[in-house]
């Protein structure tokens, strides 16, 4: 982990000059007209096995919060410049993104992990359908070369085959988690049965498609 300059701020020091506010979880920023910010790190990297907060060492350990799943990102990643959404604002900065295979592991991680979860709902819908989205808008045979090259990582081997055993009992039938949630997402505005059965398909065409791979 790169070093901070002497004139660099620490994170939460950062943050707060942006009139974020580090609320009672780590990594976890407001401010008072309710946005919110969440600052995040694979919990490979987090170096405290068992706590919420993540060890970035002259940062502290509440800057950022550790999440399982994410070590996706260490491996896939790509530079992409994003700008401002509204239109008055010019401003962009060229980022690393994780790449779409990182996501779908995230994602998986996300759901898995709060299935039983009954607190906003609507979010953990919002998950399913971003899923659904990177299967139905992503070339299939390409998704499964990067998912392949995350089981190849030793940093993120791990994650993305629990993720990929994962996947095929949430998403894989008609009737299962996955597809409930994603029909919900889209209430009123795509044909139940349609929308489960197309999720179902491509969760297995995906998975067979990493498995031909392998």
């Amino acid at each position: 982990m790169p070093e901070l300059l002497a004139n660099d701020p620490k994170i939460p020091d950062a943050m707060e000059s942006a009139g974020f506010e580090l609320a009672g979880q780590p990594g976890i920023y407001r401010k008072t007209d309710g946005t919110q910010v969440e600052l995040l790190v694979p919990e490979r990297a987090g170096r405290r096995p068992g706590r919420r907060g993540a060890d970035l060492g002259v940062h502290g350990t509440r800057a950022a919060r550790q999440v399982r799943g994410l070590e996706g990102a260490l491996v896939s990643q790509t530079t992409r410049r994003i700008a401002a959404l509204a239109g008055a604002d010019d401003r962009s900065f060229d980022l690393l993104v994780a790449g779409p295979a990182a996501l779908l592991v995230s994602k998986v991680h996300k759901i898995a992990d709060r299935s039983e979860v009954a607190a906003n709902p609507r979010l953990q819908d919002k998950d399913a359908f971003d899923i659904f989205r990177l299967l139905r808008c992503l070339d299939t045979p390409n998704l499964a070369g990067e998912s392949l090259l995350l089981m190849q990582d030793e940093r993120s081997r791990e994650v993305t085959g629990q993720a990929l055993e994962t996947l095929g009992g949430l998403f894989g039938e008609t009737t299962a988690l996955g597809p409930e949630k994603v029909v919900r997402y889209v209430q009123g505005l795509e044909d139940p049965h349609f929308i489960a059965a197309s999720v179902a398909e491509l969760t297995l065409e995906f998975l067979r498609a990493v498995d031909e791979l392998s």
